[in-house]
C-alpha cells in the first residue's frame, strides 16, 4: 500500500515547520567537536661526544733542549649526558718497547727514528696520563675542555724530520 499526501497538506506541513522554527528565534549552527589524547615520550640515553685537538710541540732543538724539555698543551672537548667520566689516552702508534698501559712511554716517529715524549694530567707534568682505567676522572657540568699537558724529554739528539704520533682518546661513562 502506498501512502499519498495531498499537495495542500504537504505545503501546510512545511509552513508549520517554518513557523515552529521561527517561534524559537534565529538559530545558529553550533560547532561540534570530538577529542582524544595521545602520549608523548622520549628516551634519554647516556652519551658522550669527544673532540680532540692537536697538540703541537713546535720545533725541538737538540741544542736548546739539551737540558730543557719542550712543553706544550692541548685539549680534548667532552660533552656528556652524565655527571662524570673517566678519560684514558692511548700509548700511541710507536710506544717504547717497554711501555705498558699503566706506565706509557710514548714516542713520536719519522722514518724509523723516535722522539720521546709523554702526556700528563697536570700542569706540573708529574702524573702521566695512563691508557688504563680508572683513567683521569673528569666531572661536569659538560661540555668542557679538558687540558692535556705534553712534554718532550730533554737531552735527545734525534735526526732531522717532522715527528708525529696519534693518540686514541677514550671516554668511559
Amino acid at each position: 500500500m502506498t501512502l499519498r499526501i495531498h499537495p495542500t497538506c504537504r505545503t501546510a506541513g512545511l509552513i508549520l515547520a517554518m513557523l515552529i522554527a521561527c517561534a524559537w528565534g534565529p538559530q545558529h549552527a553550533a560547532a561540534q567537536s570530538a577529542s582524544s589524547t595521545f602520549r608523548v615520550g622520549a628516551g634519554v640515553l647516556q652519551s658522550c661526544l669527544v673532540l680532540a685537538s692537536s697538540l703541537s710541540f713546535g720545533n725541538y732543538s737538540p741544542g736548546v733542549q739539551a737540558t730543557v724539555p719542550l712543553d706544550a698543551t692541548g685539549s680534548v672537548s667532552i660533552g656528556c649526558s652524565v655527571s662524570s667520566v673517566q678519560v684514558t689516552l692511548g700509548e700511541g702508534l710507536d710506544p717504547d718497547p717497554s711501555s705498558t698501559p699503566i706506565d706509557p712511554l710514548r714516542r713520536m716517529s719519522v722514518a724509523g727514528n723516535y722522539l720521546n715524549y709523554n702526556l700528563y694530567e697536570d700542569a706540573a707534568r708529574t702524573i702521566v696520563w695512563k691508557d688504563t682505567l680508572p683513567g683521569m676522572l673528569v666531572s661536569g657540568p659538560f661540555p668542557l675542555a679538558v687540558p692535556i699537558y705534553g712534554r718532550v724529554d730533554a737531552g735527545q739528539g734525534p735526526p732531522l724530520g717532522v715527528y708525529s704520533d696519534t693518540i686514541l682518546v677514550t671516554v668511559n661513562f
